[in-house]
């Protein structure tokens, strides 16, 4: 058994000494008695006289033991100046000083998704170790600083900081740890949250599309994309954003390549920073830029403004105004804020506004399932009225519209060929067997649209009714001269001209076709004898097209001016297949 020590044989200095390094959790008794002891001793004169008082002299003499400098400040054995001001403040100072680099460093590396997940997470780990080692160190050494002979007031000011200190990193961790912990595991286990990406050549490997999330590792594939498709000269950038490190990726490839950036439908958070690499950046006509402030684990940077220094860094690079990247931070992640068109241009966002039908059609979810591409289909009048009454006219427009499609055709381009097919090619079937009253409805549209066209364009109306005597091409550009209101009188006709289709509706013969034919043209040699010379001979006049034009609009106003039976199967009858 250990026998117990008689501090009555210790002088002062061997008490004081004792004392200061005993474990008093371990042996309260004997910590109790030397401090008795030394307390006693002091109250006689001349200890008194020959000692300090024993707080001065434990503030003054106290040493801290030799050793693993971290156990010594985990257990509370280092002075309390020490442990504060080297490692609390300076070991804190060090850590606020990497923090910044090492998360630069990640958003610039090429590391994969699971490498960046990991390395966040071991990092808060380390932070969290840190943290506990600083604060209960700082808390043992505070208790122990009066029984050294400090001050009890400093004593007290280091726990009040360790509890600060506590409460600082629970809100810390609350904040952002927490949530970009469970971010980072999400990316180490593949998770994400954005929608897939697709990469998509276009219009004869002029263009491509890139449509869905940013994710890490997009960069890789487009570099892959134009290495085999050197002739790419537009991006396509619909996507509602993503990783803002991969967006600064894809901006340096688009700078690169002198790649046009585009975009037909919505380009939001973190692809306005690719958008802006273009060498010409061209927004489609009802396309909308989105910008809000970055986020990592449901953190937005309008609430950590850390969070915003890459992205409001790109918009600095890009020479937008420090009034619109200011806006852009106060905005958060969970909002989006669409600038106006004019907004955009003036801040030189975007160079223009342009007809997105010129462009290859792209930001088609599921553009590779025909079923898709029907079920659009079907949401137009037309063509659902196609598909119910002319199965193979329908078919014909849906394999234009497919092939179109995948092939990233320009919608303009798409849509001229469908029109050519129906209002050209299959206009003499629908003609041919349309009711009395459907095919003088859709006649009165071409009369409407002649009509608008007469003053300015007068060789284009004449080609209504002379087609033979123009170039093929002269009627191309219509459909972009005539305004909405004259063109849906012809889309209203059209249909039901569709919907009317019957191989029971009359057809005159020839006998009886020629005897009205005759009756119109008296009609309209009455009013100026020289129509009739227009009439029979039209290509004579191709120099004098406001004539042509004037008796082509006379021609079909007096032949819808017949009884509506004799006039249905006039017109039936000028679109005759059979011979």
């Amino acid at each position: 058994m250990e026998m117990e020590p008689n501090y009555k044989n210790y002088n002062l200095a061997e008490l004081e000494n004792t004392y200061s390094y005993i474990d008093k959790e371990a042996f309260p008794e004997r910590a109790k008695k030397l401090k008795e002891e030394i307390e006693s001793r002091l109250k006689s004169d001349k200890e008194s006289i020959e000692y300090k008082p024993l707080e001065h002299s434990f503030a003054k003499e106290y040493q801290s033991p030799k050793g693993n400098w971290f156990r010594l400040h985990w257990q509370g054995l280092l002075p309390l100046d020490l442990s504060y001001w080297v490692n609390i403040f300076a070991i804190g100072l060090i850590l606020l000083f990497i923090s910044p680099p090492l998360f630069q460093y990640l958003a610039d590396s090429d590391a994969s998704p699971t490498l960046r997940g990991l390395i966040i997470i071991a990092f808060y780990m380390i932070i969290t170790g840190i943290t506990v080692w600083q604060l209960t160190g700082l808390y043992r050494s505070a208790d122990k600083h009066t029984s050294r002979g400090g001050s009890t007031g400093w004593a007290m000011m280091a726990k009040l900081m360790v509890l600060i200190g506590i409460g600082r990193y629970c809100y810390d961790m609350n904040q952002t740890g927490v949530p970009f912990i469970l971010e980072s595991g999400k990316l180490v286990v593949g998770i994400s949250q954005l929608p897939p990406l697709s990469i998509r050549v276009m219009n004869q490997g002029t263009e491509v599309e890139l449509l869905g999330g940013l994710e890490f590792g997009t960069s890789n594939q487009l570099s892959q994309v134009l290495i085999v498709n050197p002739s790419i000269r537009i991006i396509h950038l619909n996507s509602m954003g993503g990783r803002i490190a991969e967006a600064k990726k894809l901006a340096l490839l688009v700078k690169k390549n002198k790649l046009i950036t585009y975009s037909k439908t919505l380009c939001l958070s973190a692809c306005p920073i690719v958008f802006l690499a273009g060498k010409e950046k061209l927004l489609g006509d009802s396309a909308k830029l989105g910008f809000h402030s970055a986020s990592f684990g449901n953190v937005s940077g309008s609430e950590v403004e850390e969070l915003n220094n890459s992205l409001l860094s790109q918009l600095e690079k890009a020479n937008v105004p420090s009034w619109f990247t200011k806006k852009v931070s106060k905005v958060s992640s969970e909002d989006v804020w669409n600038p106006s068109t004019d907004e955009l241009i003036k801040v030189g966002i975007i160079d223009r506004v342009v007809d997105s039908g010129n462009y290859a059609l792209s930001g088609v979810n599921d553009w590779q399932n025909p079923t898709t591409i029907d079920q659009e289909l079907q949401k137009h009048e037309v063509y659902k009225s196609l598909n119910q009454y002319d199965k193979e006219g329908y078919k014909v427009v849906r394999d234009l519209m497919v092939i179109g499609i995948k092939d990233g055709t320009p919608l303009n381009t798409i849509t001229t060929s469908v029109n050519s097919y129906l209002y050209i090619e299959r206009l003499n079937h629908y003609m041919h067997l349309g009711g009395d009253e459907e095919v003088i409805q859709y006649m009165e549209s071409q009369i409407a649209q002649m009509e608008y066209l007469k003053n300015d364009y007068p060789a284009k109306c004449a080609s209504y009714t002379y087609p033979e005597v123009f170039d093929a091409n002269i009627a191309n550009d219509i459909p972009s001269l005539i305004p909405s209101e004259v063109s849906d009188k012809e889309t209203i006709a059209f249909n039901s001209l569709i919907k009317s289709l019957s191989t029971e509706n009359f057809i005159v013969d020839k006998t009886e076709q020629t005897k009205i034919i005759t009756g119109v043209v008296e009609k309209i040699i009455a009013e100026d004898a020289s129509y009739g010379d227009v009439l029979s001979n039209p290509a004579k006049y191709n120099e004098e097209p406001e004539k042509l034009c004037t008796v082509g609009i006379l021609l079909n106003k007096e032949i819808n001016a017949l009884p509506r039976e004799k006039a249905g199967y006039l017109l039936r009858s000028f679109y005759r297949t059979e011979s």
